[in-house]
């Protein structure tokens, strides 16, 4: 039963897990490898070699149940190829170094800041911090087998890496003023761009002097003629009759209408009708 409701409890975790993003994994990857180094004693080579094992591990653990698998198995194989013997019995006995990531209250948990402030780092940069993208974890041949010949004997009997500036810190955040992969640039952008001409602080003064103008327009405009006050009066027309002539009277109608003549009575017939063949 115990067993059951921890797979239960693990397959929960692992769908709630999220992968880390490439750059939250190389922050952390460097903060963790910067202390491993203070530690550890770490050459500058062995720097180098542990910052890509660490950022190998970040991004290849995409759930919970990624922890403590292949990946993590394959982070302490490298790590046993880059360390001398002492350096990597120290790393198995201090637990946020060899058990650097958990996942706890539905979030990652990076076990080193339990130890160290985020603000603290005590060496720069890694020589392959902005140029190495991870992937040698998946590859078939371990490139660290005979990389690392420089394996101290002990702590304080190598020159270690370059000690960390304030103005050039190791952080995540800050770039160097010079990397191979990327040329010197100027601090300030604008000053390689041409010089633009001479230009007045008053635009309209370069403009052409417009014509002068009147004050009043209208009095531009041609003169009217002279116009009467009064119009003269219409000349008279003789040959036009004054009045019309008169209409002819029409004859009066009479009063009376003339008489009809009265009618012939017509003679009466046995039964009112007229006999056939005798009517007109």
């Amino acid at each position: 039963m115990k067993r059951i409701l921890t797979l239960a409890l693990t397959a929960m975790m692992a769908v709630a897990a999220n992968a880390l993003v490439f750059t939250d994994a190389q922050r952390e990857a460097l903060f963790l490898s910067d202390k491993m180094a203070h530690e550890l004693d770490l050459t500058n080579d062995q720097y180098e070699a542990v910052f890509e094992i660490n950022l190998d591990y970040y991004m290849s653990v995409n759930v919970a149940a990624d922890l403590f698998g292949p990946w993590w198995n394959r982070r302490n194989a490298d790590m046993k190829l880059v360390l001398s013997k002492w350096q990597y019995e120290k790393f198995m006995q201090l637990e946020y170094f060899y058990k650097p990531l958990l996942w706890q209250s539905d979030a990652w948990v990076f076990v080193i800041y339990t130890h160290y402030a985020r603000t603290v780092f005590f060496f720069a940069w890694p020589p392959g911090y902005y140029t190495y993208r991870g992937g040698y974890n998946r590859l078939d041949v371990n490139i660290y087998v005979d990389r690392i010949h420089d394996k101290p004997d002990g702590p304080h009997h190598h020159h270690g890496p370059e000690p960390y500036d304030p103005h050039h810190p190791g952080g995540p955040d800050h770039k160097p003023d010079h990397h191979p992969d990327h040329p010197d640039k100027p601090e300030h952008r604008p000053d390689n761009k041409p010089d633009k001409p001479d230009v007045p602080e008053h635009h309209p003064d370069n403009k052409p002097d417009k014509p002068d103008a009147p004050e009043h327009r209208p009095d531009n405009k041609p003169d009217k003629p002279d116009v009467p006050e009064h119009r003269p009066d219409r000349p008279e027309h003789p040959d036009r009759p004054t009045t019309l002539p008169d209409r002819p009277e029409r004859p009066e109608r009479p009063a009376t209408l003339p008489e009809r003549p009265a009618r012939t009575e017509r003679p009466n017939f046995p039964g009112g009708r007229m006999p056939r063949g005798r009517r007109r």
